[in-house]
């Protein structure tokens, strides 16, 4: 017979570790935050910072996002230090960025595959500082990867890779159906667009704000890029527009059909944008832009309410 004193010990053993990584997961998300305004700040303004990292934090998805245990929902974090590294690499003209470039794209794919689409933007961050690039950073960062990736290539070994044979896309999804289904979640992604299917039930509007307030994102990336397309910033501009279209396109080509976690990679750009845009608004009317920010903050708030 089973000791029923040792099963609820350990119960409580797994309801405190739970706890404990449900707590590491939500303060990870905190720093995510908090990043986000320096990366704001430091690609364009104080007031992009503090926007994008408030529209961040009561992102509907965003905050579901930091109340699971989910692997991707530590991603969050590595994508705005890798921001903020790309940053330096590029402008900042720092070589041993590089290696951090490389290490964390490696340290990010293992949190979940999805951060493979972000080689398609370390490629023309790589191109933009090519005159910092050191080689010696480069391979002691795939050096580093390596280290990491032992155990799962060990992993893989002794069960002869059976799980890959689970990846790859489905003969039964159309490109058409991912595309679509891809441009939603893209968009819908900063808001609450397609919560039901989670959480069991969304606004009736939500879709429709979600989506709007997502294409006012793509706007302000696409807007900065032009303004600056002839400065030195302009390269960092275009990759962060890349890495909101590689998601898309890798799930298009895989033809793997997509779900709306599978767009956290995303993070922070979307807030980014729409901060973005805020600011071009409001660019000769300071309380214009200041009052369409508080107006994008409740309708966030009010969606947040349902979550």
């Amino acid at each position: 017979m089973t000791d029923p004193h040792h099963d609820a010990g350990h119960d409580d053993m797994s309801a405190l570790f739970k706890a404990y990584i449900t707590v590491f997961i939500a303060l990870s998300n905190v720093a995510a935050v908090w990043l986000c305004y320096f990366v704001g700040k430091r690609y364009y303004s104080s007031f992009v910072g503090l926007a994008a990292a408030a529209l961040f934090a009561l992102s509907p998805w965003a905050i579901v996002y930091s109340r699971k245990i989910w692997a991707q929902d530590l991603l969050t974090v590595f994508t705005c230090l890798l921001l903020l590294t790309a940053h330096a690499f590029v402008i900042d003209r720092k070589p041993r960025e590089i290696f951090w470039l490389v290490f964390l794209l490696g340290l990010m794919t293992q949190l979940h595959f999805s951060a493979v689409a972000l080689i398609f933007v370390l490629v023309p961050v790589f191109i933009a500082g090519r005159e910092t690039f050191r080689w010696r950073w480069f391979w002691l960062g795939i050096a580093a990867v390596a280290v990491l990736y032992l155990p799962y290539v060990w992993h893989l070994a002794s069960t002869h890779a059976k799980e890959l044979g689970a990846l790859g896309g489905s003969e039964s999804t159309s490109r058409g159906q991912v595309l679509l289904a891809s441009l939603r979640h893209s968009l819908g992604v900063s808001c609450a667009d397609a919560m039901d299917g989670l959480m069991g039930t969304e606004m009736k509007c939500a879709s429709v704000l979600s989506l709007f307030l997502g294409l006012l994102g793509v706007f302000g990336l696409v807007w900065v890029y032009a303004r600056d397309r002839r400065t030195p910033q302009a390269s960092v501009r275009l990759a962060l527009l890349i890495w909101f279209i590689a998601p898309l396109v890798c799930l298009v080509v895989a033809r793997v059909k997509p779900f709306p976690h599978y767009f956290i990679i995303l993070y922070p750009l979307p807030f980014l944008g729409l901060a973005l845009a805020l600011e071009k608004l409001g660019a000769r009317r300071p309380f214009l832009r200041n009052a369409s920010l508080a107006i994008c903050l409740i309708i966030m708030s009010v969606l947040t309410g349902f979550v």
